[in-house]
């Protein structure tokens, strides 16, 4: 079933944010697990396209809420997959916040 298109892609954005939205932290834990990992990455670097920097902040707070460290943890070692998922999401997080800050000294 090839890649998704543009539009797939966003639809499993809205859809692991209405999950966020509606607390349902057995259907995150399900999207994390069986999820194919690139479609997981895409629909995260998606969702920064479309969500204010508010309603991301705010839905990284709630998901953090559902899926706290230790249950979060317990999914890397059933996933090991996640893990590059998780490594990639934060090197992409972290050259976000190092542009922000490189880029007011100019």
């Amino acid at each position: 079933s090839g890649p998704l298109t543009p539009e797939q892609v966003r639809a499993l954005g809205k859809r692991l944010g209405a999950m966020i939205d509606a607390a349902d932290s057995a259907g995150i834990r399900q999207f994390l697990l069986q999820e194919p990992i690139d479609n997981q990455w895409l629909a995260f670097v998606d969702m920064e396209e479309w969500m204010t920097q508010q309603e991301s902040d705010a839905q990284e707070k709630a998901f953090n809420r559902l899926i706290p460290p230790k249950q979060f943890a317990k999914l890397l070692r059933e996933r090991k997959e996640l893990r590059g998922l998780v490594t990639k999401l934060m090197k992409r997080e972290l050259k976000k916040n190092l542009k922000k800050v490189t880029g007011r000294r100019k």
